[in-house]
Formats: structure tokens, C-alpha cells, sequence
């Protein structure tokens, strides 16, 4: 008998905690931007190019890679070839 009411228990608060993480559904309206309007985030993105015209050379795995210039957070200038010889990690995942 406690092991079904504690089984019932268990239940209830789950299903408690999916109906409370259950979407919050808003109007179309309130949440579409205006038409000719950017949002603060699309003006910090930058516009892109096809990459196949400014990539044209592919990595391939046991070649040297391709070399490419970009500023570190300090602001200076760093180029890929002047790390030769030295263990690189290239972190994409949160660049501005």
C-alpha cells in the first residue's frame, strides 16, 4: 500500500513538472519583427559571402592546413604558418 501511494506520488509530480515546463505559447503578432527593422542581433552578425569563393583550398587530414590571418582578443594581428612546429586548438564555437 505505501509503495502504490508513493508510486501515485512520483507520478503526480511528474507530471506536475512537464505541464510546468510545457511551452508558453504566444502570438504570431507580438513576436514578428517589423519589416525593414533589424533586431540587435542581426546587426551584430556580419553578412557572409559563398564560402566556396572565399575558401577555395580544402583541409585535408595529413596535409598542412590552409593558412589564414585573424586578430586574437588582445586585438593583434596572428597567423596560422607563424605557429608552426607548436599544438594548436581552434575554438569556433564562441567568436564575435
Amino acid at each position: 500500500m505505501k509503495n502504490r501511494l508513493l508510486l501515485w506520488l512520483v507520478c503526480i509530480l511528474i507530471s506536475l513538472g512537464l505541464v510546468a515546463c510545457g511551452s508558453n505559447a504566444t502570438s504570431s503578432s507580438d513576436t514578428s519583427p517589423t519589416t525593414g527593422a533589424t533586431s540587435p542581433i542581426q546587426s551584430l552578425v556580419p553578412t557572409t559571402t559563398n564560402l566556396a569563393t572565399v575558401l577555395p583550398v580544402r583541409a585535408v587530414v595529413g596535409y598542412t592546413a590552409p593558412d589564414f590571418t585573424v586578430k586574437d582578443v588582445n586585438g593583434q594581428t596572428l597567423q596560422l604558418s607563424s605557429l608552426r612546429g607548436k599544438a594548436i586548438l581552434l575554438n569556433f564555437w564562441a567568436v564575435t
